[in-house]
């Protein structure tokens, strides 16, 4: 396993900074490369990121922290050899966790807090998935937790195998047109064909118990109407008396339904257009309408979002990467003290 970084040239694009990461010494470094006249600053974003950085130093801090300690195993991780489905899927899972919490801590230090609520409900997901690949549904887990490692690994060959019929579907998807492109040329058309019933037959012959429990692909059920997705989640079969087939199930049955109900749907509510309240709130007096950089979920995106990131990276280290363990225990110490003075409060604009 290696892990690939690239770097955009600089030379004739329009980047101002050139960012150099300088992780031995726990910062970013930036140098001026060039200034460019068409990029945009918001006054009141900028004003409200100062603003949080003033006040909530610790918190920051605590960003920073866990930010930090997600790359460190990610860069220990690049350096073990892969050799079981299992490792692939651990992968994944750290890879994701990392790549959306530095997405988050931008977004934090923006000031673009109300966004922030959407990676806050990938880390809640990301969550999920991590302690059932680990632990499967257990609804108490702990440091002394035990993780069997051929359950680990049936576990993991769901979750590349759905990954891999996802993908099929995907490629029919394109041949049937039903994205609504135009025709594909005619050896183009044969050769997608050759390759995708080439990577189904191998997956079968790899795979045979998680393709038959999964059934046949249902882009292929003439003169049924062709369907582009699997009846079943890749979670959906370790469970002796019934099939769960959505996030809402898998964390009720894992004893997270609270967590669900505050998190994932509260976090959805920007996305799908269904309500008021996260726009604007009814008074005596009219309607207040929130600011695009109002920040009064800060506190409670922190809190819960370096919670769900630690509980990643601490299971994954636990069972994948024991030589990092004082790392972890060391960072999960330093970030309790910085998080310990959050008032984590619901605020406007949240549910």
């Amino acid at each position: 396993c290696s892990l690939r970084n690239e770097t955009l040239p600089l030379e004739g694009t329009p980047w101002i900074y050139q960012v150099h990461a300088a992780y031995a010494q726990g910062r970013w470094a930036y140098t001026t490369m060039t200034e460019v006249t068409s990029l945009w600053h918001s006054p009141d974003g900028t004003h409200n990121a100062v603003a949080l950085r003033v006040n909530h130093q610790d918190a920051f801090k605590a960003l920073e922290e866990v930010d930090r300690l997600g790359h460190r195993l990610l860069d220990r991780w690049s350096a073990v050899t892969i050799t079981d489905w299992d490792r692939v899927a651990g992968t994944v899972i750290l890879r994701r966790a990392v790549t959306v919490f530095v997405g988050l801590r931008h977004l934090l230090e923006a000031s673009v807090v109300e966004v922030g609520k959407l990676p806050l409900r990938a880390l809640f997901e990301i969550y999920v998935a991590c302690r059932y690949l680990l632990y499967g549904a257990r609804r108490n887990v702990s440091v002394a937790t035990p993780s069997d490692r051929y359950k680990r690994e049936a576990r993991a060959r769901y979750f590349y195998v759905a990954a891999e019929r996802r993908r099929f579907y995907s490629r029919q998807a394109l041949l049937d047109g039903i994205w609504g492109h135009g025709s594909i040329p005619r050896r183009l058309r044969a050769r997608i064909k050759k390759e995708l019933l080439e990577d189904i037959a191998d997956l079968e012959k790899r795979f045979p118990t998680q393709t038959r429990n999964f059934g046949p692909l249902r882009c292929f059920r003439a003169p049924r109407k062709p369907l582009y997705t699997d009846h079943h989640e890749w979670y959906s079969f370790r469970f002796p008396k019934t099939k769960l087939r959505s996030v809402y199930a898998l964390a009720t049955r894992m004893g997270l339904k609270n967590e669900y109900e505050f998190i994932y749907s509260a976090a959805s509510g920007l996305m799908h257009p269904r309500g008021i309240t996260h726009d604007l709130k009814i008074t005596e007096n009219g309607a207040e309408v929130f600011h695009a950089y109002m920040a009064e979920a800060f506190e409670i995106v922190v809190f819960f979002s370096t919670s769900f990131q630690m509980s990643i990276l601490s299971s994954l280290a636990r069972v994948h990467q024991s030589e990092a363990t004082a790392d972890v225990e060391d960072t999960y110490l330093r970030v309790r003290k910085f998080t310990q003075n959050l008032k984590p409060h619901i605020p406007d604009g949240y549910h």
